[in-house]
């Protein structure tokens, strides 16, 4: 009877894990982050919560201005605007009064557990206009980061009842309001090969996260391909209609030179009209295998704006042709190409300071004296802000943290209680399941043990 008990709590305990698992990293079908995008309304002592801004029903007001915005946005990460505004409206004869009002900023990758915002509540005074409806001051929210997942905000007013001799009793802070809107990551790629002979078709791919910003409109996504040694745009641009796609570009004998600084280069730009997402270089060479190659070796330096950073690489010439390497060229920026710099043949590290955060995508290719360049070398860098580190100003959900813990803690109690056997085995079955748990509870709040990987750079 005992035996069989274990196996059914065991049982559980895997299927539970599974799942908590599976909402965390996104397992296929598991993953789903659904919320109600619309604003909920209270009351208390006749005074109602309302949002500010028309709902998509034209009956709901609302107290997020979309129901979702995009994180990563701007090339610094920064998300587009998110502004809260609530309302109190008095609808009958209350004796009730309210001395502040606040709104409550919170932030969830899975829409299960939400983590309040280091810089949450913001608190203003009480609405002053005149009438039964007093607005709130808005609030404007900026996500620095690749966040995924959805924000809360809840709008809150603090309380006083009549008291004695006209002076107020406190009753404390209710929750007047509270909306959600969704979050999604405006970090799209582009990937291509890293060589190409003439006459090859190469395949362009993209992913993007989303195919149009309900703030921005119209402003959605482009694909285009510019070839250096044509110096014009050869494919698109493409306007991206797809989460996931891939177009293709046959290679020509004009995209190929042997002349004078030569740049044999198809580069493959992803945009969103606004900026510069991502871009990828092929290089172009007459026959496969004949060109120079390029290894990128190490990465120096706090990668934090202001700050310089170090690409050190090594170049190999190629062991048929044994011809000589004549340049360096290295080109890097956030999102699109930014900035471009032709090394010395000698040269094997590329210092530079960027002038802000975000992600830096840099390339380093490789010629030799027959205008053969190797085959792209690239990697991408996060570059911090000053002072931002690796946090990402979220307040750890301990609630949960410990309620998971806990609760395999009795489990792997009850496990050590009814397992047979040895002690031994017991106590190490038992630690086994609290190990599991502990794992569980650091994926459903990371901030609590693992700060860089909450939000900013996950």
């Amino acid at each position: 009877m005992a035996k069989s008990r274990l196996i059914g709590w065991l049982i559980v305990a895997v299927i539970g894990l599974a799942f908590l698992v599976g909402l965390v990293v996104g397992l296929p079908g598991l993953q789903a982050v659904t919320i109600d995008t619309n604003t909920t309304v209270n009351r208390h002592h006749a005074w109602d919560g309302q949002g500010a801004f028309p709902g998509p029903d034209g009956l709901n007001d609302e107290v997020l201005d979309a129901s979702m915005y995009v994180t990563s946005w701007s090339p610094n990460l920064d998300s587009e605007k998110i502004v809260a505004r609530g309302i109190l409206v008095i609808d009958e004869l209350t004796f009730a009064g309210v001395t502040q009002v606040r709104y409550r900023v919170f932030t969830s990758t899975s829409g299960l557990v939400w983590n309040e915002r280091a810089d949450s509540p913001h608190v203003f005074p009480a609405p002053a206009d005149a009438g039964a409806i007093r607005r709130g001051e808005p609030i404007i929210v900026t996500l620095r980061g690749t966040y995924e997942g959805a924000i809360r905000v809840q709008w809150e007013a603090y309380m006083t009842g009549l008291g004695i001799a006209g002076v107020g009793v406190n009753e404390g802070w209710y929750l007047m309001a509270s909306d959600q809107a969704y979050l999604k990551s405006g970090i799209g790629s582009v990937t291509a090969p890293d060589q190409a002979q003439i006459g090859d078709t190469v395949t362009v791919s993209w992913t993007i996260p989303y195919i149009t910003s309900e703030l921005q409109g119209a402003k959605g996504w482009a694909l285009y391909g510019f070839s250096r040694a044509q110096n014009r745009v050869v494919l698109g641009p493409i306007d991206l209609t797809q989460i996931r796609g891939s177009v293709t570009y046959k290679v020509t004998n004009t995209d190929f030179q042997n002349v004078a600084d030569c740049r044999n280069e198809l580069e493959w730009v992803l945009r969103n009209e606004l900026w510069d997402r991502d871009f990828k270089t092929t290089t172009v060479i007459d026959i496969s295998g004949l060109g120079p190659a390029v290894t990128i070796t190490d990465v120096l330096g706090v990668r934090e704006a202001g700050q310089p950073v170090t690409v050190k690489f090594d170049v190999s010439t190629n062991t048929v042709t044994n011809a000589p390497i004549v340049k360096i060229v290295v080109k890097w920026g956030f999102g699109g190409i930014e900035h471009e710099a032709n090394l010395s043949a000698a040269a094997r590290e590329y210092t530079f300071t960027p002038g802000g955060g975000g992600i830096a995508h840099l390339e380093v290719i490789a010629y030799d004296d027959g205008c053969r360049p190797s085959p792209t070398a690239e990697t991408d860098i996060h570059i911090r802000e000053p002072g931002q580190g690796g946090a990402t100003g979220i307040k750890p959900n301990w609630l949960v943290f410990f309620v998971v813990l806990i609760a395999f803690a009795v489990l792997a109690a009850i496990t050590a209680i009814f397992l047979p056997g040895p002690p031994a085995i017991k106590i190490l079955v038992a630690f086994a399941i609290f190990l599991m748990g502990a794992l569980v509870a650091v994926f459903l709040v990371p901030e609590v043990l693992l700060p860089s990987t909450a939000a900013v750079w996950r």
